[in-house]
């Protein structure tokens, strides 16, 4: 449940990029959350802090590549 609280923090995503991709981040974020707890020992603030960042990182890296390659097409 606190994973599914601190999704939030994905949020400016979803203003950018849609709802689309705010739902995928809000799903790929609470995975993160549940495979890298062992790293942060157990569900809690680092945790879920750690695995936002790493989800926005790699959606909007994708987004953007996605966006360019298909301009050129």
């Amino acid at each position: 449940m606190l994973a599914l609280l601190f999704s939030t923090t994905l949020g400016p995503l979803a203003g950018q990029f849609g709802y689309f991709a705010g739902f995928l981040a809000g799903f790929i974020h609470f995975v993160l959350v549940s495979q890298t707890g062992s790293w942060q020992g157990g569900m809690n603030l680092y945790n879920n802090g750690f695995a936002g960042g790493l989800t926005a990182a790699a959606l909007v890296a994708v987004i953007q590549w996605y966006r360019s390659n298909k301009d050129e097409m």
